[in-house]
């Protein structure tokens, strides 16, 4: 499935068939047009976080190039990367004490939220974000 994921990401960003991504590809912006000052200031963050996502986290040897490979490995769901961001995030969400733990009652009152994380539906979430 994941292998399936990474071309169809690759065959949606690729402008130019080398089934590779280029920085300019993997930023390129939805089609569409912004319509005001806010919206211009949500694209220019979304660039800015699609820029050091390619160039610190999926450009492993940073050659200004993703390959199929390089993407695949990033977006793996055991890539510990994505692991301990998604623990920090539910954590940061149910610790209603701020204690830095889960106590048990956190843990229950929030079930719904862990079962439903992206590391339990994994190929859902690759997919909307995509």
């Amino acid at each position: 499935m994941l292998k399936f994921m990474v071309k169809e990401i690759v065959r949606d960003l690729d402008q130019d068939g080398d089934k590779q991504l280029s920085l300019p590809e993997f930023i390129s912006l939805p089609v569409g047009t912004v319509e005001n000052q806010r919206g211009q200031d949500m694209d220019d963050s979304w660039v800015r976080d699609r820029r050091k996502e390619f160039e610190e986290l999926i450009d492993a040897d940073h050659d200004g190039i993703v390959t199929m490979a390089e993407l695949e490995d990033y977006m793996d769901p055991m890539n510990e990367y994505n692991a301990l961001n998604e623990a920090k995030q539910m954590i940061a969400i149910a610790d209603e004490n701020q204690n830095q733990h889960l106590e048990p009652e956190e843990v229950l009152k929030y079930s719904e939220f862990f079962t439903g994380s992206k590391l339990m539906d994994y190929a859902r979430n690759v997919h909307e974000e995509f």
